[in-house]
């Protein structure tokens, strides 16, 4: 007897994505119980020596740290080594010219003609992460080997997912060669655009940009959109800075991204209509992601093409696609009012901590399956 409300297909899709999980889980264990018991193997004490201890003051933990080595992916001494390998390209060939953000499209055509039937693209973690790593390499492609953007000097690339959908998304930073870096609000015109297109002369691109590069809304059109956070005096802000100012030409600014060309509807602008809780709103370019029109038209995904001006945000930029997930580790324990002793300090286990601090998706669980690498650059670091 089926219980009313019982749903089988949408058990079998929870149990699909938890059995993705628990695999993902089952291999990151395995891998960190091996590094727990074989300390002496990875050669731990060249991450815990005495000159390294005495220089952040910690000669009590010498040879009582369990050390997690950045070969463990996502691990942050992974992500520590991956930035530094990131600076010593820059070093080399000096800042980014281009910051291009992708994220997988759902409701590409690869992803559901492979779907089951009453199967979204939710369900299906492993088909949504196989075609974005496709998609993925051809974009890197079309940049590196076919250079619609003029020759590279290097690319550096990671993976991530995101929080509430778990969707795939790629962050890409391009050097490009000199002669080809855009340097007058012309040139910056040609590749960056963030303007709502023309419906008549290219319907298809139009379509593209209001669907997938119109950020929120929010603001006073939507107080609770997940871009919205409070101010230390209590005011409601974007954190992505949008509206953006609406402005008839491109200017290049000093520490900053250029103030791409947004024009007003009194200018030539064009506005939007989007549905916000059930009522109609209007969207100007203020609200317009920028995007590459060649790449927006061929793609059909959200993607964010920035130029990169000044060599002040460079390391914050290499930051930003090195940083990890969010975390955070609370201990509470006993002190001398309450019969502890604040002097003893238990021996820093950075497995456990790890562990403690981690969360894991179905998208992200598929990686680890299938062996694809969440980090990519075009030159090696020694």
């Amino acid at each position: 007897q089926v219980r009313p409300g019982f749903n089988p297909l949408l058990r079998s899709k929870r149990c699909f994505q938890q059995y993705l999980v628990d695999q993902g889980a089952k291999i990151e264990g395995m891998r960190l119980n091996w590094v727990t018991n074989h300390q002496k193997t990875i050669k731990a004490e060249k991450y815990s020596g005495l000159i390294d201890a005495a220089a952040v003051g910690d000669l009590a933990q010498v040879g009582r740290k369990i050390i997690l080595p950045p070969s463990i992916t996502g691990s942050p001494r992974f992500y520590v080594e991956k930035y530094q390998d990131c600076m010593a390209i820059v070093q080399k060939f000096g800042k980014p010219t281009l910051f291009i953000t992708m994220t997988c499209n759902p409701m590409w055509k690869e992803i559901q003609e492979a779907l089951n039937p009453g199967e979204t693209a939710f369900d299906r973690p492993d088909i949504c992460t196989r075609v974005f790593k496709l998609k993925n390499d051809l974009l890197m492609e079309d940049i590196e080997k076919n250079e619609i953007f003029g020759k590279v000097k290097a690319i550096v690339g990671v993976l991530e997912q995101q929080k509430r959908k778990g969707l795939h998304h790629s962050h890409n930073l391009i050097i490009l060669e000199s002669e080809y870096v855009p340097r007058s609000p012309d040139d910056i015109d040609k590749i960056v655009s963030a303007e709502i297109p023309d419906p008549e002369l290219n319907p298809k691109l139009y379509a593209i940009i209001t669907q997938n590069n119109m950020h929120g809304p929010c603001g006073k059109l939507k107080p609770t959109s997940p871009c919205m956070e409070t101010s230390d005096n209590g005011l409601k802000y974007c954190t992505k800075e949008f509206p953006k100012d609406l402005q008839k030409e491109t200017t290049v600014t000093e520490y900053s991204y250029p103030k791409y060309r947004r024009r007003s509807t009194a200018d030539g602008g064009r506005t939007v209509v989007k549905m916000v809780s059930g009522k109609p709103v209007v969207l100007d370019n203020g609200y317009v992601v920028p995007y590459n029109s060649y790449l927006s038209e061929k793609f059909d995904a959200h993607i964010n093409v920035e130029l990169v001006t000044s060599v002040v945000s460079v390391k914050y930029i290499y930051k930003y696609i090195t940083k990890g997930p969010d975390r955070c580790i609370a201990t509470l324990k006993k002190g001398k009012d309450r019969g502890g002793d604040d002097t003893t300090e238990e021996p820093v286990n950075e497995v456990e901590n790890f562990i403690n601090a981690r969360y894991l998706g179905a998208s992200e669980s598929i990686l680890k399956i299938f062996k694809i690498p969440i980090h990519y650059r075009s030159h090696s670091v020694i």
